[in-house]
């Protein structure tokens, strides 16, 4: 989409804002579908976003990507209305000022056909994110279908993919049920995944999870992801994964100690050519609590962990085609494909909250699975402000250093996102 055009699709989208806004919102049941029109609710999200991206591979050595993008989320909910819901969400991604300085990664004609600068991936287009009915087959159970967001547990298997301006989404049905005490049953048919390049995949897919929590403090998850792409040129991301995954926190003393463990095994499964047997296994630890300050208390935690993705060339490598790859592994994406040997990370994790404010600071090693080859190592760095009118302002940078393996990556993003409804 040329950039008239996305500020075209931004128009209208805040012309509908508006005049969706004097829309009531109401918990009770509608008396007919005109009313559960009348009585529903409008949200808008804006999010603002300027990203910096420079690295050393060859083909654009030297190079910066810079790309301001405005991502408009527009979502209506109806009232329900004998036991039904509707929601209809509409994106838009625009670039503010073209798109001439950074390779969009767009799907098809999204494509922007730069390829002298570094990826940013947020082509500029308009979709319809979400549009599905819900049924409440009681207070504990619902049912839906259509276009959908959805999130496992941690996302490391199947999630909406936030970080992106163009988020994931999903055609097909789902089922939630809390009927039994502190357990969460998740059911979804995933037809077709939407991805944030604006391309779609075609599958026939099954995803169950059971998640139960004995204590406020401890949730303990056992899930089967079933991928079967129906296409070809994605045939081998078919598996097939079931693990297990528990986190929570314990007491020590004034402090406590946050914990979370997942084991997972991933199988070919379907029309996958390629052998795939490999695991996913997970450890972190840490300490958790309150130093006093001057302002007061400020919360602050740090994390211990490792997580390793298997891999070798006889077996295959693990992959999670349908995550939300970038909270995972580092934020400068070097590893949204697991390397031929697998990935052995290594982090060390500090968050504080002065205030209004969040700081966090990751560092990363990273080496094979299945040698003694060394990949890198990583520094990220996050910083964000809950403004008193409301808007949040984040910075953001990582900087990947090569060991061997890939390139040197550096990135850099500034923001501003707010909320309405």
């Amino acid at each position: 989409m040329s950039p008239a055009g996305s500020r075209h699709a931004v128009t209208a989208c805040l012309t509908l804002m508006l005049f969706a806004a004097a829309a009531r919102s109401a918990h009770a049941e509608a008396a007919s579908p005109l009313e559960a029109l009348r009585l529903g609710s409008t949200t808008l999200q804006l999010r603002l976003r300027h990203e910096t991206v420079g690295d050393d591979a060859p083909p654009v050595r030297g190079d910066i990507a810079h790309a301001t993008t405005l991502r408009s989320a527009l979502a209506y909910r109806t009232a329900p209305y004998r036991k039904f819901r509707a929601l209809a969400e509409f994106e838009n991604v625009a670039a503010v000022f073209g798109d001439r300085f950074y390779d969009n990664r767009g799907a098809g004609s999204l494509s922007n056909g730069i390829t002298g600068r570094p990826g940013i991936a947020d082509p500029a287009l308009t979709s319809i994110l979400q549009a599905n009915l819900a049924y409440a087959v009681d207070s504990q159970t619902t049912v839906r279908a259509g276009r959908m967001s959805l999130a496992l547990d941690n996302q490391r298997w199947v999630g909406p993919v936030g970080w992106r301006q163009h988020q994931q989404s999903f055609d097909g049905a789902s089922l939630v049920c809390t009927s039994l005490p502190r357990t969460t049953l998740t059911y979804a048919w995933l037809g077709r995944a939407n991805r944030v390049f604006g391309d779609v995949h075609r599958m026939n897919s099954h995803v169950v999870s059971v998640s139960v929590a004995p204590t406020a403090k401890l949730t303990a998850t056992a899930y089967y992801v079933h991928l079967d792409y129906l296409d070809v040129p994605q045939a081998g991301l078919s598996t097939g994964t079931l693990g297990a995954r528990a986190g929570g926190s314990a007491p020590l003393g004034n402090w406590r100690m946050p914990f979370d463990f997942e084991l997972a095994r991933q199988r070919d499964v379907a029309r996958n050519p390629n052998p795939v047997d490999a695991l996913l296994h997970r450890i972190e630890a840490g300490i958790a609590g309150s130093l006093a300050t001057g302002a007061g208390a400020m919360p602050v935690e740090v994390r211990l962990g490792q997580e390793v993705l298997g891999g070798t060339p006889a077996e295959g490598r693990l992959t999670t085609p349908l995550a939300t790859l970038h909270g995972f592994n580092g934020w400068a994406d070097r590893f949204l494909t697991t390397p031929t040997h697998g990935l052995r990370d290594s982090y060390v994790d500090l968050i504080a909250r002065p205030g209004a404010y969040l700081v966090q600071v990751v560092h990363h090693w990273y080496r094979a699975d299945g040698s003694s080859q060394r990949y890198g190592t990583e520094l990220d760095a996050l910083a964000t402000w809950k403004t008193p009118a409301g808007p949040t302002v984040g910075a953001k940078a990582a900087f990947f250093r090569e060991d061997g393996f890939s390139y040197n990556t550096r990135k850099l993003w500034l923001w501003i996102q707010l909320a309405i409804g």
